[in-house]
């Protein structure tokens, strides 16, 4: 007598080992083609969110200073609703943006000068620092070795340039004016 499990059609029922495997080494191809995807498409929105936090607080910073003369130190008195990663720093999990002021190379606390005053920022993954100067509307963009110069890209597409105008051994930094 034949143990065997049959379904309705006679056929047998499961699937062989090579079928299995077969499945499992698709599954295996798709997920290493899409994981680096999601993981560029995350460093894509952190970086845009950034930017774009970057902009309202120079657009705050700018509204402050046309209403009293002077910029502020005090991150409570931007007309702002940013989310606040830590003390003085806005941002969110793998970015954060500080404000950032001198007057004649040192700190002030009331800045009349706009020469020197911007936002600073850093990612994370990839390793970026970003700073926007407030009247010059100049931007910074500095992609580091220690992650493989993975901001390059995030950077060229910001600043529209394809050469960095600082190439050390340690970062790439490019400039839009």
């Amino acid at each position: 007598m034949n143990m065997q499990m049959k379904n309705k059609f006679g056929s047998r029922m499961g699937f062989t080992l090579i079928e299995l495997l077969v499945v499992v080494l698709i599954i295996g191809i798709l997920t290493a083609v899409a994981v680096p995807q999601y993981q560029k498409a995350i460093a894509k929105a952190r970086f845009t969110q950034m930017v774009t936090a970057s902009n309202a607080i120079r657009e705050a910073e700018m509204a402050y200073y046309l209403n009293n003369g002077v910029f502020t130190r005090e991150r409570s008195k931007l007309l702002i609703s940013l989310p606040i990663k830590s003390a003085g720093a806005f941002g969110k999990e793998g970015w954060q943006c500080h404000l950032a002021y001198t007057y004649d190379g040192v700190a002030n606390e009331n800045i009349t000068t706009l020469s020197a005053s911007r936002i600073s920022c850093v990612l994370d993954k990839p390793n970026i620092a970003y700073q926007q100067y407030y009247l010059s509307k100049r931007i910074n963009c500095c992609s580091y070795a220690s992650d493989g110069y993975k901001g390059d890209y995030f950077c060229k597409q910001l600043t529209k340039k394809q050469n960095p105008y600082s190439n050390s051994s340690s970062m790439h930094c490019y400039q839009r004016s």
